[in-house]
């Protein structure tokens, strides 16, 4: 193939391409609320919260967040039973506690984190709908359940902080609160960086949620090809 005919194909396909990014930019930020539960729940990272169907509307109003590890995101047998609805299943809390108080709730469950993580991660992604000038402003939640387990939510904790550089068996009590608020604050300043990147990829996010979904299935030996905050 020459030049000129690479360039022949090459203008087209650039045409196409920016035009269907625009189009996917349009629909995104002016018209996410009139998106089907379906075409959000394709989607992962903070905007596969809009999915939950939880709540009357796609933006959350006056709602409880449940904050936890995967037993608040929904895993488990009622989940697998459901995995192939058509229909919008009750297979976790929130879908109960929505049921019951007749209001808005949103699961914040972050499967295989800690309380650490899960209370930082809800924070950005929070953040990140503030800030983002692509994706709608959520408020602040009116109630906040955490949710402990204690089949491995402790051991999670102590892995978390484990890793970020704190040796329990070897600090001083008295300095264990002022180490505990540096991991804190500095893994607070790296998830809100990162989140605040990702709110401006809002064309990619399908692609994202599909390519997470399909992929494994397709290639299991891959795994998921994109990075995810």
């Amino acid at each position: 193939m020459n030049f000129k005919s690479f360039q022949s194909l090459a203008k087209p396909f650039l045409f196409w391409s920016v035009l269907i990014a625009v189009f996917i930019e349009v629909l995104l930020h002016y018209k996410i609320c009139d998106l089907p539960y379906k075409f959000l729940n394709h989607t992962t990272g903070p905007v596969h919260k809009l999915g939950q169907y939880s709540k009357k509307g796609v933006i959350p109003k006056n709602y409880l967040a449940i904050v936890g590890d995967s037993n608040v995101y929904g895993f488990g047998p009622w989940l697998y039973d459901n995995s192939w609805s058509m229909e919008q299943p009750s297979f976790a809390a929130h879908h109960l506690l929505h049921a019951s108080l007749k209001k808005d709730v949103v699961s914040f469950g972050y499967p295989g984190f800690g309380s650490l993580g899960s209370s930082l991660t809800m924070l950005s992604e929070l953040q990140m709908f503030k800030n983002s000038w692509i994706w709608p402003k959520i408020e602040d939640p009116l109630e906040i359940l955490f949710v402990f387990y204690e089949g491995n939510d402790l051991i999670n904790n102590l892995h978390e902080v484990e890793q970020r550089g704190l040796n329990l068996n070897t600090i001083e009590a008295n300095l264990l609160d002022q180490k505990l608020a540096k991991i804190i604050t500095d893994e607070e300043k790296k998830k809100f960086r990162i989140l605040d990147n990702y709110g401006s990829l809002s064309r990619l996010e399908p692609l994202f949620g599909v390519n997470e979904e399909l992929l494994p299935k397709i290639l299991p030996e891959t795994g998921s090809c994109f990075f995810r905050p």
